[in-house]
């Protein structure tokens, strides 16, 4: 049995500038223990990250709980996934956006989420892993 209790972890979600496009967002989900936040809803300096994406067949990947990312965020590593387009989650048209010969935009996303976590919330390249489906 998991030891859990969800007012141990802050989650939220922000909205990433498209490169290019100023009126369009990518949707960022993140979550870490709040224990390893200090008084803000921003990260701790030089948090590890784990982002995650995947953009493919319109699929909608709607933040969920997960016991196996437990141990990660119980160790620290905060966990971010990137709706990046051609997945479903903002309508058929993102997800166009994203598949074929626009399948560059995905990647161009989950870059720009990337620059983001480090810019914006104060990790590190050398602490940033990635993982894509």
């Amino acid at each position: 049995m998991v030891d859990f209790n969800p007012a141990d972890y802050v989650e939220y979600r922000h909205s990433v500038p498209i490169r290019g496009n100023e009126n369009a967002y990518i949707p960022l989900s993140i979550v870490f223990k709040s224990s390893f936040s200090p008084g803000s809803p921003q990260f701790p300096v030089d948090m590890s990250l784990l982002l995650e994406a995947f953009g493919a067949y319109g699929r909608i990947n709607e933040p969920r709980f997960s016991v196996q990312r437990l141990s990660l965020l119980d160790r620290g590593v905060a966990y971010a996934f990137a709706h990046v387009r051609g997945d479903g989650i903002n309508g058929p048209a993102w997800h166009s956006e994203g598949r074929r010969l626009a399948k560059q935009t995905s990647f161009d996303d989950l870059a720009a989420c990337a620059q983001f976590l480090v810019d914006e919330l104060t990790t590190t390249y050398d602490k940033l892993a990635f993982r894509a489906e």
